[in-house]
């Protein structure tokens, strides 16, 4: 199903006028020392987008805004719940026409861990379930804007009409000041909509991988992630390498906020290569607190 929308975005933008709970926050170390403590965070990517001819009719502008508010709660000293919910602006202006827009919630997602925690480390295993909530419905480029402005990740929160079930993994160390983390996650994604998909497009399964490096220099960490996401079911080039430097700082009272801008490298949607139809980065800005 994502594999249509794709197509369908890419075709629209050639003959006429495009980022699991846990992989929101760059670092998670400080996030829960573990057993009943929580945290609640707040988290916005932007991206603007301009298409020139001769790939479209005339200049067009894509601006996709993705307000997203993220829960753990922990549970007992092992189990940790974590929600998602993100919501999806977006938007295109052609030059010298109307343009159109559209606010849209994205598929809700809610996921339970098993996890242990240390000073120094973290590591998770969970399951996690994305409801169809999405709607394609409209001014179709959202689903799609979204994805493109995270890279790819956690495709499951951007396909319209999908259940999603999903299997996340994650582990940081911190030794000194050097912070280091490997995370991933496998979804199966279910089409629950009525439309006239071929059985092939009926289940997808999404795959994405990341890396991150970090200096902890005090209350601040300054970091790189590396990140890619694909699509295993479906044909033609669907993985995206993208890369997030950012910068992390811890406040007084358990409070946290983060920045960063996340670059897309490699086709579709990056800014290397020669057959790219357009370049995506985005800034990504958040913020929360642990009580």
């Amino acid at each position: 199903m994502l594999k249509r929308c794709v197509l369908l975005a890419l075709l629209g933008i050639a003959f006429a006028p495009l980022a699991a709970a846990a992989q929101g926050r760059p670092i998670g170390l400080a996030e829960r020392k573990g057993g009943r403590d929580h945290a609640l965070e707040l988290e916005l990517d932007f991206s603007s987008i301009t298409i020139d001819p001769p790939l479209a009719a005339a200049e067009v502008t894509y601006t996709t805004l993705l307000p997203k508010l993220y829960g753990s709660f922990g549970l007992t000293e092992t189990l940790e719940l974590e929600a998602q919910l993100t919501t999806i602006y977006a938007g295109y202006s052609p030059e010298g026409a109307e343009g159109d827009s559209t606010f849209e919630l994205a598929n809700p997602y809610v996921a339970l861990f098993y996890a242990k925690r240390t000073d120094r480390s973290v590591a998770r295993i969970g399951g996690g379930v994305a409801l169809p909530v999405l709607d394609a419905e409209g001014y179709g480029m959202a689903p799609f804007q979204g994805a493109a402005t995270r890279g790819l990740m956690d495709m499951w929160l951007y396909v319209p009409e999908a259940l999603s079930f999903v299997i996340p993994v994650q582990l940081q160390v911190r030794a000194t000041t050097l912070v280091l983390g490997v995370d991933a996650a496998l979804a199966l994604t279910i089409n629950t909509g009525e439309g006239d998909l071929e059985d092939d497009d009926d289940v997808e399964v999404p795959l994405q991988a990341g890396a991150l490096a970090g200096a902890a220099l005090g209350d601040v960490t300054l970091g790189l992630r590396l990140q890619v996401a694909t699509l295993l079911t479906a044909d033609g080039d669907n993985t995206q390498v993208s890369a997030l430097p950012f910068v992390q700082a811890d406040l007084d009272g358990g409070g946290f906020i983060h920045g960063g801008v996340l670059v897309n490298l490699d086709e579709p949607l990056g800014v290397l290569g020669d057959d790219n139809l357009f370049e995506v980065w985005a800034v990504r800005v958040g913020g929360g607190t642990r009580f």
